[in-house]
């Protein structure tokens, strides 16, 4: 069965199982994500109660960003990249392209489990958020521990399989851009390179900003 073949299978298919598929990812990242998150130990002000609950608060914030971040760039990058293919003279329609999408989403699926493989690398650290209180509290030690932690190979290791896999997607998204709208290669590289260039530089310039600070 060739990549057309493929494409017009899917389109077929119930859209449930596509929309199940980028649920599912978003949670299994939510879960990666909390995992990853949970190596930084917070010492928190005697007098602010949030410290009790800040691992049932994290465990829940990840997972339900997990799942909205999913959904979101679910439709964003597909419907970018459905408006730049129809601007190019290609033929289709929104849901037919996210579709495709959602069983793209497979190829992310997989690099978030695959990332939890970095999680023994990272570093367990301690961050001290005592002097929130204060009036003028220096900042300068968190943004330094917050580095180190970015820094790690663990944490460079887990953002680098999170990006290959996005390559990966980017990919197999060209080709089946390509037999879905009936447009060139260069075409397809165009329409979908832009939009997955923007989502996989967004989390790079976030760190290096960081960095940078």
């Amino acid at each position: 069965m060739n990549i057309e073949e493929r494409v017009n299978k899917i389109v077929e298919s119930e859209f449930r199982i596509p929309l199940i598929i980028v649920l599912a990812t978003g949670v299994i990242s939510g879960v990666v994500s909390w995992i990853v998150s949970s190596k930084i130990h917070y010492i928190w002000p005697e007098n602010m109660p949030v410290g009790q609950y800040w691992g049932v608060i994290m465990a829940g914030s990840t997972l339900i960003s997990g799942i909205i971040v999913a959904v979101v760039t679910w439709v964003f990058l597909f419907g970018a990249i459905h408006i730049i293919a129809r601007a190019f003279g290609g033929f289709g329609e929104v849901q037919r392209v996210l579709k495709v999408g959602g069983y793209i989403f497979l190829i992310l699926l997989v690099g978030n489990i695959v990332s939890a493989i970095a999680v023994p690398f990272i570093p367990e650290m301690k961050m001290d958020l005592s002097y929130i209180n204060e009036e003028t509290p220096d900042i300068s030690e968190i943004l330094d521990q917050t580095k180190e932690y970015q820094t790690s190979t663990g944490y460079i290791l887990y953002e680098s399989i999170i990006t290959i896999f996005k390559a990966v997607a980017m990919i197999f998204t060209i080709l089946a851009a390509e037999a879905l709208y009936k447009v060139s290669r260069m075409k397809a590289i165009i329409a979908c390179g832009i939009p997955y260039l923007v989502y996989i530089l967004i989390p790079i310039f976030t760190m290096l900003l960081t960095l940078s600070l």
